[in-house]
């Protein structure tokens, strides 16, 4: 997730380029504003073949499968009709020989409708990634386009520091762009309209007018229409270039984030807001605000669209907020009730594990206890519906019931200081265990008053990996990279510069490699050591005992039980909150010489001689006996006596 760069990026960025260039050159205006856009075709197009009879037969076997479900062929039926009315899709004439088509097969998306149990929302999606034998699909030809869609911990980041908040909601996002008149023909599809309420319908043919869900260029066309109109507009209207500016970089996909200081300046930037999207034909309906009276006014300019400023389980890409105290928090409530309905197995961990949405990591001292748990038992080779037993069935019991802690944390949406005169420092805390490491970062406000406030920002925790030998200092060490990694990307959303940065770490062997040369150090140790001086200064690192270092309940999957635990882990130590450290964390405990040394690499000296013969010093020729090379030599050593010319006398000898 942190820290991973595309490999090919000088070939990517000059595809990338053409394709841009190719959005700007083609993309129109309708008369009434609409974009109408043009799909990217790949030079190999003429690899794409018609696909008919694939679609005649997916078609087949999905009308065999939602007949059986009466009211899911009703509901895929409404939406197709739904979709002919509004004008997104219409009647395609059968192509003409030698004249270029394609069809795509239907896939129906379903989810029960929020208002009603029984009813069902459907999705039609075309698959574009479907192929014949010989031939290829649509998403062969198409350049899938740079990744325009904006980085989701950015924006919520930037959503927990704005003062007054506003998000709105694009409806039918992509299906707001028009796709040209030459290129409907590659999205044409079959359906029996009527088919709900009529069994005998004759299968017809459609082609979508706008830009379809299952294209692989889909995401990147949206955003880059999304862009362009902006752009427009900011050149048209540069008395409101910075909110729309802040709109650029701040909507995903169709959710925008919008801020504002004051009730006043926001109500101009909500009416300059609709009136901008409505200049392009995207009209905005759901609202929400962490203001009442600017959801009053919305509501009031604005009756079509819902409003929300004080419900209680409100949502902002999928994490859960509290109007009301203006607080964020991670809703469980669907993961409790299907851990309680279904067995203990394998397979019933994954999806428990992969339905708890936490992108900032906000409770991952216990999130981490299920990704430890699947790791021992894939270690095991534990099939997937294989009823747990012994201590992994009550490990997993125990993981069940922390799940109810995870209602009790709450976090304070806005982190960020109202006070342009205070003090805002960040600082990152990261540890390890054998089981995982991590780091968790707040941030320290202190006003102009010297009131200080910490608050939680963001965590990350990892399971320690299996493959190779691993010490406790080397997983240390990972999490101190993740622990810079961290604050670079809360460095890079934030709004207001840090005043200082600190990391803290309870490893006293890290610390030592962390403030000498990286290569004194093995190959794994001097590349992460590289990595955390390039992105902090060695000063910027201290020491923390074990029993305050919050990381240390993210390393050992804390079930955060208590009171105190919780207010540990979203304020932090004590001490954070107080004007002055303890001296005793300003230093560094002399780490045992061994512990660092073992990481030393390895120096080989080598000294170079050269040698030389001895019987060109002595002049010597090969002998012939023994005796006489003994003779020479001692005449040689006779000479080189220094006493030999001394006189001895009677009482020295």
């Amino acid at each position: 997730m942190l820290g991973i760069e595309p490999f090919f990026k000088d070939k990517d960025e000059c595809a990338n380029e053409e394709l841009n260039k190719f959005f700007r050159e083609t993309i129109k205006r309708s008369p009434e504003g609409r974009c109408i856009i043009s799909l990217p075709f790949k030079p190999n197009k003429e690899a794409l073949g018609s696909n008919r009879r694939l679609a005649e037969n997916r078609l087949r076997s999905l009308l065999i499968q939602a007949k059986k479900t009466p009211k899911l062929l009703k509901a895929i039926d409404d939406e197709i009709n739904d979709l002919l009315e509004q004008g997104f899709v219409e009647p395609a004439r059968s192509p003409r020989p030698g004249e270029e088509a394609h069809y795509l097969p239907l896939l129906a998306v379903v989810k029960k409708a929020a208002s009603s149990a029984d009813k069902l929302k459907v999705r039609v999606v075309n698959d574009a990634g479907a192929r014949s034998k010989d031939e290829a699909g649509l998403n062969d030809v198409l350049f899938q386009g740079e990744n325009l869609i904006a980085d989701i911990l950015i924006i919520l980041l930037r959503f927990r520091q704005l003062r007054i908040v506003i998000t709105a909601d694009i409806e039918k996002a992509y299906l707001l762009f028009e796709i040209t008149s030459e290129h409907r023909t590659f999205l044409r599809f079959l359906w029996p309209l009527g088919i709900g309420t009529n069994p005998k319908a004759d299968i017809r043919e459609f082609q979508s007018c706008r830009l379809s869900f299952g294209l692989i260029s889909a995401p990147g066309l949206h955003c880059a229409g999304i862009r362009h109109h902006l752009t427009e507009k900011m050149q048209k209207r540069p008395e409101h270039r910075e909110p729309l500016e802040f709109i650029t970089q701040h909507f995903y996909v169709d959710d925008i984030l919008l801020g504002t200081k004051s009730i006043e300046e926001g109500k101009k930037r909500v009416t300059t807001l609709v009136e901008v999207f409505k200049a392009g034909c995207f009209p905005l309906k759901k609202f929400a605000t962490s203001s009442k009276e600017l959801g009053r006014f919305i509501q009031e300019n604005y009756p079509d669209a819902s409003v929300t400023s004080e419900e209680v389980n409100a949502r902002f890409l999928g994490v859960r907020w509290n109007q009301q105290n203006d607080s964020v928090h991670i809703d469980v409530a669907a993961t409790i009730a299907f851990l309680e309905g279904s067995r203990p197995t394998k397979r019933a961990l994954l999806k428990v594990a992969s339905q708890i949405f936490d992108p900032l990591g906000l409770v991952s001292p216990i999130t981490i206890g299920f990704k430890v748990l699947l790791q021992r038992l894939w270690l095991k080779k534990l099939d997937w519906d294989v009823p747990l037993c012994g201590d992994e069935l009550s490990e997993y019991k125990d993981l069940g019931a922390k799940l109810y802690t995870i209602n009790l944390l709450t976090f304070e949406r806005n982190f960020a200081s109202t006070d342009e005169k205070g003090v805002t420092e960040l600082h990152v805390f990261c540890d390890a265990s054998l089981k995982g490491y991590g780091c968790v970062a707040y941030t320290r406000n202190i006003d102009s008053k010297g009131k200080i406030v910490t608050t939680l920002i963001m965590a990350n925790a990892r399971v320690a990996p299996l493959k190779g030998d691993w010490s406790i200092h080397r997983l240390e060490l990972l999490g101190a990279v993740i622990a810079v990694r961290i604050a670079k990307k809360i460095k890079q959303a934030m709004l207001r510069e840090f005043d200082t940065t600190n990391f803290w770490c309870d490893n006293a062997c890290v610390l030592a490699w962390i403030r000498d040369r990286p290569d004194r150090w093995k190959a794994f140790v001097e590349n992460r050591i590289k990595e955390i001086q390039e992105a902090s200064e060695s000063d910027e690192w201290r020491y923390i005992r074990s029993v305050e270092n919050p990381a240390d309940l993210l390393s050992r999957a804390s079930a955060l039980d208590s009171k105190e635990l919780r207010e540990f882990w979203i304020h932090g130590p004590s001490w954070l909150r107080s004007t002055d450290k303890p001296e005793s964390h300003a230093l560094n405990p002399k780490s045992s010489e061994v512990e660092v040394s073992h990481e030393r690499r390895a120096q080989c000296f080598v000294g170079l001689t050269t040698g030389f013969n001895s019987s060109q010093v002595l002049g010597l020729k090969p002998l012939s006996s023994w005796p006489e090379a003994v003779r020479i030599i001692a005449y040689v050593l006779r000479w080189r006596d220094p006493n030999r010319n001394k006189f001895v006398g009677v009482e020295n000898r």
